[in-house]
C-alpha cells in the first residue's frame, strides 16, 4: 500500500514530527512532501496543501 508523509516545516521549539520525517526518508515505500506551513497547512498553506494532495491521490 502507498505511503506518503507530510512534514510542515514552520515547526515550534521542541519539534516532535522531525524525527518521523527523516524516518519515512530512510524507509522504503514512502513518499515524503515539505510544506513551508505550520502544523495546521490547512489554515496556514491551503493552497500548497491541496496540490500535495493531489499528488498523493494522482
Amino acid at each position: 500500500m502507498p505511503r506518503s508523509y507530510i512534514y510542515c516545516t514552520r515547526i515550534p521549539p521542541g519539534d516532535v514530527f522531525g524525527q518521523f520525517a527523516k524516518r519515512t526518508k530512510s524507509e522504503d515505500g514512502w513518499r515524503t512532501f515539505e510544506l513551508d506551513a505550520s502544523h495546521a497547512p490547512n489554515v496556514t498553506a491551503p493552497e500548497a496543501l491541496m496540490a500535495v494532495l493531489e499528488k498523493i491521490v494522482g
